[in-house]
């Protein structure tokens, strides 16, 4: 285990998510951008479970190409406000 136990409590933007806070006390962190594709931000979007932890877990590395974000507006759903283009569109600035 790396001596990154411990660092949380120095940290003021630490994740609440128990899972998220061990992986990166194991040393599960991310150290380079990762370029991520429409269907791990899609499951993402819709709640699932892997792809929340993997967002959360590598959020201030994540690059998206200008297809991915193309496409991810292709799938929005019109009707009922929009929420989800809002919703889309917070998540992406």
């Amino acid at each position: 285990m790396r001596e990154t136990a411990g660092i949380w409590s120095d940290r003021p933007d630490a994740p609440d998510n128990e899972a998220i806070r061990g992986a990166w006390e194991q040393g599960w962190v991310v150290p380079k951008p990762v370029l991520v594709d429409t269907d791990v931000l899609i499951d993402f979007l819709r709640g699932h479970e892997q792809g929340v932890f993997f967002v959360n877990l590598a959020s201030d590395r994540i690059i998206l190409l200008s297809i991915v974000v193309a496409e991810l507006y292709a799938g929005v759903r019109g009707g009922e406000g929009d929420s989800e283009q809002r919703t889309l569109d917070r998540f992406l600035s």
